[in-house]
C-alpha cells in the first residue's frame, strides 16, 4: 500500500512594491520523500511565462465550460478524468503545465493529481474569473 501525503508551505518574499506569497504542495511518496511539487502563481504570473517559455496550458474544467471560452492553446483535460495513469495528451512528465479551472479549486485538485504521476513542473494559476487577458472559443 502506497500512503501518500501533502505538506503545505507558504513562502513570502519581499518584492519592490509588496510582500509576495507562494504556496507549494511538497507530495511525498510512503518513504516521505519529495517526489514533486507544484507551484501557485498569479493569472499575470502565467500569462508572463506563457509569452517568455515553452508551456502547457491545461484546462481543468469541462467540456462545456471549456466550449463557452478557453485561453488560447489550452488542452482540455478535465479534472475528473485524471486518474492514477498518465493523461495520454500530456506525455512529457519533464514539461511546464500550467493548470487553470473557473474558480481555483478544481486547478488545486488536478495540480496534486498530476505531480503524483510524476510531472515535475507544475503551477497552479486558479480559476479563469481572474483571467484578464482574453479567451476564445475555436
Amino acid at each position: 500500500m502506497r500512503v501518500k501525503g501533502f505538506v503545505f508551505l507558504v513562502r513570502q518574499r519581499a518584492t519592490k512594491d509588496a510582500v509576495q506569497s507562494q504556496t507549494m504542495a511538497f507530495c511525498y511518496n510512503y518513504n516521505w520523500e519529495i517526489v514533486g511539487e507544484y507551484r501557485k502563481i498569479t493569472a499575470e504570473q502565467a500569462y508572463e511565462m506563457m509569452n517568455t517559455q515553452e508551456v502547457v496550458i491545461v484546462d481543468v474544467r469541462t467540456q462545456s465550460e471549456y466550449d463557452e471560452g478557453h485561453i488560447q492553446n489550452a488542452v482540455l483535460i478535465p479534472n475528473e478524468t485524471i486518474g492514477s495513469e498518465p493523461p495520454t495528451n500530456l506525455p512529457d512528465k519533464n514539461a511546464i503545465i500550467l493548470v487553470y479551472c473557473r474558480s481555483g479549486r478544481r486547478s488545486e485538485e488536478a495540480a496534486r493529481k498530476l505531480v503524483n504521476l510524476g510531472y515535475v513542473s507544475v503551477y497552479d494559476f486558479g480559476g479563469i474569473n481572474d483571467w484578464t487577458y482574453g479567451t476564445v472559443t475555436d
